[in-house]
């Protein structure tokens, strides 16, 4: 929902892959709201969410956006889950009844 966002963290150790599927009401004022991939040299094995403001505000200096999805309809994203694929969704703050909609498919391994 509005100003909602995910921490930084890198999923689950048993998820081998995510795709994403966005469905923004319009389009291109949307653009912005899709998952920001960070590169950071930080391994993260156990997917420990840094949810404390202060370390993701830690995080984001010591770290450089290298990708962040564009929010379109018809476009399916993914991406292979590992010690170092930290993303986030960042708060979005439009309006009190604005929902950002996604269908995220996880495949992950047997145990």
């Amino acid at each position: 929902k509005n100003n909602g966002g995910i921490v930084p963290h890198v999923d689950a150790q048993r998820k081998y892959l995510s795709l994403m599927l966005y469905f923004p009401d319009e389009e291109k004022n949307e653009i912005e709201y899709g998952t920001t991939f960070w590169n950071c040299s930080i391994r993260n094995h156990e997917n420990k969410h840094i949810s404390n403001i202060e370390k993701i505000k830690i995080f984001k200096k010591s770290s450089e956006i290298e990708f962040k999805t564009p929010f379109n309809k018809n476009c399916l994203y993914g991406f292979s889950r590992n010690d170092l694929s930290w993303h986030t969704v960042e708060p979005t703050n439009i309006s009190d009844n604005y929902v950002r909609k996604s269908i995220n498919i996880n495949f992950y391994y047997n145990n």
